[in-house]
């Protein structure tokens, strides 16, 4: 079943139906998008750059690195720990008799001790007591030089040892520096450790002497005070108050008795002659009994009060309780008085009257006792005052005494906070610069630098190197890609390259693949017989295409005829042995001879070739003629496949003239030699000119070339050992013709 050509329809496109009515607006300028193993071939294909400036780069390390000085490295190991106590001291402490660190304080304890380690102080006290100033080793400020060399870490997680580590150029100063610090470090953590206890027994010694004389001059005070008021007896007791409890509890048991007499004599009166066991109570015994209870209460309160209050007689509850007592005594004395029978002797009325007599002096006496009370009372308080404060101070002293000794016991038996575990010892060798690491990365760098200046020129490059680019940006389809010819002598042929002696080979693969997709397609006209083979420009080895083109439909079988009409550049005579100025294709087009006598008859069975002959004086309008287009039509009857090789298609009328009389064209494009923007024009010329195209064929492809081959570079059937073959990596034979001018 044949195929009618129709122009390639892109994604997202629809196809033309006929050439005819091809678009000729202009293109848009497409630039093909760059993937990931664009740049990977980019890589691959640009090695020799990357080598080079890796080299550059790797050779400029080496001289840097070569010149930095050796650093040595001395190492020691402390251990920091809170003060520490033994098990006496430490019950001490929890009892708060002395001041103990904090758990904050205990926490923040080893990362202050080393950040004083790594301060200025210790660093200026090495240096400057250690014989290791200026000028020995280190230049400009030796201190902050010391502290910017110094590095600390922990060695096993959770535990409070560290490593501490010097550098410096001086392997001998720098162990004897490191050595001097730590030592410097150790003596200062231990006085500091001491010192606090040592400053906390000065101070308790200083508050025990204020407190001792203190107390002497409170004792002085005492003395004056007890001197100045006669009112304290032996043992420093109260004395009216000592006075006024016996004359009270005296008068108490007065009152009792004299009560008990009255009691006694109401009782005879009520019952004579009967014993005072038996006498009936008297009608007023009720009234006596309620009085004299509350005569007992009046006084408990009167004393109460007389404790409490300074002045009893201008105290107004005082008073009251002075004056409810009087009138509760003269009631018991008028209800007494009713109770003595009528007539009954009295016998005991002398007593009773010489007790109540001594009743009210004593009570006289209580009340006056109680006003001495009142008014040396605040004398006394102040006494009072003073034995406290005085009682205060013994105490003060005694604790203050206690923790003396307390810390004298903590002084003996504290642990030293830090310790030295390992002393730094002079190092073997530097530690760094590491060289062969350096100059390692400087090679890496190189290395990425050369890459990146790779994948930036790929970046910026935006010529088609891949047949993807140009079937997206010409929407046509790719007839066949064909790898980079190498430069081989059997290859090698009158200035082209072809494959007649390697028909086993990959580019003969190629061409075979050309002619397959030909094959069964027809143009506007029918079968494609006519077909014109041209280029955006020169150079993009369309000649070696048609030469090869043709000799491939030749060993098909096919009679084929290979025209050279490139009347600017004919280059095809040298293969074939011809000639350039013998008859040709101007010789028929003027009428000087037949068509069949300027055919050269070729040693490739059913190759037959057309020479352009001398193109001197011959104008380029002839291509345009109507004999040209008689001679394809007539050569056409006789040959299967006639290929034109044809101008090239920008800047020239050539190609657009001739593309009018065949059946097809197709475009070849060599892989890096131009952007999309020339070949899109040369395709809208083309298809301005109503020039059937057929597609694309990919020339010169070097990337990725494995993926379009099914052999792999060690099989017969394929590009056998490509790496040792001469050639691979020379020049193409369209380098060469365009050096040569040929194409």
């Amino acid at each position: 079943m044949e195929r009618i050509i129709l122009p390639y329809e892109a994604p997202g496109q629809f196809a033309r139906p006929t050439f005819a009515h091809a678009s000729t607006a202009p293109s848009q300028v497409i630039h093909p998008t760059k993937a990931a193993s664009d740049f990977i071939r980019a890589i691959k294909r640009r090695s020799p750059l990357i080598v080079m400036v890796t080299v550059l780069v790797g050779t400029l390390g080496a001289a840097y690195v070569v010149k930095m000085p050796a650093v040595y490295r001395a190492v020691g190991q402390i251990q920091i720990e809170p003060p520490q106590f033994d098990t006496h001291i430490s019950i001490i402490l929890a009892n708060g008799s002395i001041p103990n660190l904090g758990k904050e304080s205990i926490e923040r304890y080893v990362p202050n001790r080393l950040a004083r380690l790594q301060g200025r102080g210790i660093a200026e006290a090495v240096i400057q007591f250690g014989d290791l100033g200026a000028g020995k080793g280190y230049e400009g400020d030796p201190p902050a030089e010391l502290m910017g060399n110094l590095s600390n870490r922990r060695l096993v997680p959770g535990t409070n040892i560290f490593e501490i580590a010097l550098e410096g150029k001086d392997p001998e100063r720098v162990t004897k520096l490191l050595r001097d610090l730590l030592y410097k470090f150790e003596d200062s953590i231990r006085t500091e450790s001491r010192s606090g206890l040592e400053k906390a027994e000065v101070e308790a010694q200083k508050n025990l002497n204020e407190l001792m004389l203190s107390l002497k001059t409170l004792d002085n005070e005492i003395e004056t005070h007890t001197r100045a008021a006669p009112i304290f007896a032996p043992g420093n007791k109260y004395l009216p108050l000592e006075e006024y409890t016996i004359m009270k509890n005296d008068l108490t048991t007065k009152r009792f008795r004299y009560d008990t007499m009255k009691h006694e004599e109401r009782i005879a009166s009520m019952y004579p002659g009967l014993k005072e066991a038996s006498a009936p109570p008297s009608k007023y015994k009720a009234k006596i009994d309620y009085l004299l209870e509350r005569k007992e209460y009046y006084t408990e309160q009167l004393e109460a009060a007389a404790r409490l209050t300074r002045n009893v007689n201008t105290d107004p509850a005082s008073k009251r309780l002075a004056e409810l007592l009087d009138k509760v005594m003269d009631d018991l004395e008028e209800m007494s008085a009713l109770d003595t029978p009528q007539g009954f002797p009295d016998q005991s009325g002398i007593v009773m009257a010489h007790t109540a007599e001594e009743i009210r002096k004593l009570e006289r006496e209580v009340n006056a006792k109680m006003n001495q009370v009142q008014q040396t009372m605040p004398a006394y308080q102040q006494y009072v005052t003073m034995q406290s404060k005085r009682e205060l101070l013994e105490r003060q002293i005694a604790s203050t005494q206690e923790r003396l000794t307390q810390f004298k016991w903590v002084n003996k038996t504290i642990s030293s906070p830090i310790e030295i575990l390992q002393k730094p010892t002079e190092p073997g060798g530097p530690i760094k610069p590491n060289r062969p690491m350096l100059i390692g990365l400087f090679c890496l760098l190189g290395f990425v630098m050369g890459s990146g200046v790779v994948c930036a020129f790929e970046f910026l490059d935006h010529s088609v190197k891949v047949p993807e680019h140009l079937s997206a940006g010409l929407t046509l389809p790719i007839l066949t890609v064909i790898p980079r010819m190498r430069r081989l002598a059997r290859l090698h042929r009158g200035g082209h390259l072809w494959t007649d002696n390697d028909p086993l080979s990959t580019e003969a693969d190629a061409y075979r693949n050309l002619r397959a997709s030909l094959i069964g397609v027809n143009g506007p006209k029918g079968p494609i017989v006519t077909l014109l083979v041209t280029s955006a420009k020169t150079g993009e080895g369309k000649s070696t295409t048609a030469l090869n083109l043709a000799l491939t439909c030749a060993r098909a079988g096919e009679r084929t005829l290979l025209m050279d009409v490139d009347l600017r550049r004919p280059s095809l005579a040298e293969v074939f042995g011809v000639e350039k100025h013998e008859v040709g294709l101007v010789d028929v087009l003027r009428g000087d001879m037949p068509w069949q006598q300027a055919i050269v008859r070729t040693d490739i069975p059913n190759l037959n070739f057309l020479p352009t002959g001398d193109p001197t004086n011959v104008p380029i309008e002839v291509l345009g003629t109507l004999e040209l287009r008689q001679l394809i039509a007539a050569v056409s009857k006789g040959y299967q496949r006639v290929i034109l090789d044809a101008p090239a298609v920008l800047g020239l009328a050539d190609c657009r003239m001739l593309g009018r009389t065949v059946d097809a064209a197709i475009l070849v494009v060599r892989s890096g030699a131009h952007e999309l923007r020339p070949l899109r024009r040369a395709k809208d010329m083309l298809e301005q000119s109503r020039v059937p195209l057929a597609g694309v064929v990919f020339n010169g492809l070097t990337d990725d070339l494995d993926n379009w081959a099914s052999y792999g570079p060690n099989i017969l059937h394929g590009r056998a050992n490509l790496a040792s073959r001469q050639g691979l990596n020379s020049p193409s034979d369209e380098v060469a013709f365009a050096a040569a001018n040929q194409d």
